[in-house]
C-alpha cells in the first residue's frame, strides 16, 4: 500500500499559498492517476491519498520563519498529530473506493470513482 499525503489545498486554491496548492495538487493528481493505472493492471499494490485540512506541525513555524506559530489564531479548525494517525489508519484499512470521515474537516480519498 502506498499512501501519499496531500492537502485540502490540493483540491481548492487557498489565497497566498498558490505554490503550496500547486504542489499538493500534483501529489493528489499523481496518486489518483497511479491508483487508476494500478487498478487497470490489476496490480496488488494500491495507491491512496490523504488530503487533510490544516494540521498542527512544525511547518507553520518553518514556512513563516517564526519561533512560534499560533494555529488557534490562524485556523478555525485544524488537525492534531493524533487525529492524523487515526486518519491514516482509517485510510489504510478502508475497503471502499472513497471513504469520507463524517464530522471531520477532512478529504479522505482512496481511489477515485472512474
Amino acid at each position: 500500500m502506498l499512501i501519499n499525503i496531500s492537502s485540502r489545498g490540493g483540491y481548492v486554491i487557498v489565497p497566498n499559498v498558490i505554490t503550496y496548492c500547486a504542489a499538493k495538487f500534483y501529489v493528489s493528481a499523481f496518486t489518483e492517476g497511479l491508483a487508476h493505472g494500478l487498478k487497470a493492471e490489476r496490480a496488488e499494490l494500491k495507491a491512496k491519498v490523504l488530503a487533510p485540512a490544516a494540521t498542527q506541525t512544525e511547518f507553520g513555524k518553518v514556512a513563516n520563519d517564526v519561533p512560534e506559530y499560533d494555529y488557534d489564531k490562524s485556523f478555525g479548525h485544524y488537525h492534531t498529530s493524533t487525529e492524523m494517525a487515526d486518519f491514516l489508519m482509517a485510510l489504510y484499512t478502508a475497503i471502499r473506493r472513497w471513504a469520507p470521515l463524517t464530522g471531520k474537516h477532512l478529504h479522505l480519498l482512496c481511489e477515485r470513482r472512474y
